[in-house]
């Protein structure tokens, strides 16, 4: 078990799961490649593997199988919300589950994007 967020952590990961084992071997390797001038391009290329990676796995840990707000199991029928959730029937709309994004400014700038004001030299000739 991981000691830090208590998932599935190997021997090879110092008992740590890939995701606390990539953030520790960045904020240990960020030091010594700020304290030396020159960072080797080999380094470089293993930081931005261990990136992809580790944004790779927080994707794949994040599959929604119960609603953000009561924990209810959703199966094949939770509600994907626009901040990026999952939601049971009960708690599917924003109202309901306290949503950080504003409908009516995007419905707003929706409708004004899609229907742009009409040009007035046109409206004369009608």
């Amino acid at each position: 078990m991981c000691t830090i967020c208590g998932l599935h952590g190997s021997s090879a990961t110092e008992g740590l799961c890939f995701k606390c084992y990539c953030c520790r071997f960045k904020a240990e390797h960020a030091g010594s490649a700020l304290s030396s001038s020159s960072a080797s391009p080999s380094m470089a290329v293993v930081d931005d593997f261990s990136e992809s990676a580790a944004a790779t796995v927080v994707a794949w840990r994040r599959k929604p199988k119960q609603c953000h707000i009561c924990r209810k199991k959703v199966g094949l029928l939770g509600f994907r919300c626009r901040c990026g959730e999952t939601y049971c029937g009960q708690h599917r709309h924003p109202e309901f589950h306290t949503c950080t994004i504003d409908y009516n400014l995007t419905g707003r700038k929706r409708i004004k994007c899609e229907n742009p004001l009409p040009d007035p030299q046109k409206l004369s000739t009608i």
